[in-house]
């Protein structure tokens, strides 16, 4: 397996699966992202439908609600040095208004 490999195969699972969302959400009651401003498109993914728990089955991870409390993010749009790994500062800014 490949780096991207470790990212697609547990987004899919978490995609697909409400009793895996659920668990997951059980055992992780929040979650902190550090250096946020590096977040990927799929790595922010995962935590949504974590944090989301059974109900994060929308399309879309935007359209998953995230309970107050669960997700806690800390990053610098100006330090992002992983564009070449998808990187998306524009995220970052998307999550940083809400």
């Amino acid at each position: 397996m490949e780096f991207h490999d470790l990212l697609v195969l547990p987004r899919d699972l978490l995609r697909r699966d409400a009793g895996v969302r659920a668990a997951v959400h059980e055992d992780y009651q929040r979650l902190l992202l550090d250096e946020f401003q590096d977040t990927d498109p799929i790595q922010i993914e995962l935590a949504a439908r974590i944090c989301g728990g059974a109900d994060a089955g929308a399309p879309r991870w935007q359209e998953v609600h995230l309970p107050p409390g669960r997700l806690f993010v800390v990053g610098d749009s100006k330090q992002s040095i992983y564009r070449f790994r998808r990187a998306d500062i524009a995220t970052y800014l998307e999550q940083s208004e809400k």
